[in-house]
């Protein structure tokens, strides 16, 4: 009776690091099926969720912002910003 020849210990690594890639694949495909390709821009959730809903997340921020720095403070900034925007467009327009 002889035993059957076992893969090599490289063989046996080739064959799981194959196994592992493939279970890798299946698991980020049901995590994201939207997204098959990768390194598709952007990469991460939250940017993704950042740059598909800017409308909601500029609603969330503005909220945020309200609530942490309080209304009034926050008002004032965006004036600023506002007459910002407005005299650096005033500028570029005569050049």
């Amino acid at each position: 009776m002889t035993m059957p020849e076992q893969p090599s210990l490289a063989e046996q690594r080739r064959i799981l690091r194959g196994e592992l890639l493939a279970q890798r694949e299946v698991i980020a495909e049901q995590l994201n099926p939207a997204s098959r390709a990768n390194g598709v821009y952007p990469r991460s959730m939250t940017m993704r969720f950042l740059t598909e809903h800017s409308t909601l997340a500029g609603g969330v921020f503005t909220a945020a912002a309200t609530l942490l720095v309080g209304a009034r403070y926050f008002k004032s900034i965006a004036t600023a910003l506002a007459m910002f925007k407005a005299v650096r467009s005033a500028t570029n327009r005569g050049r």
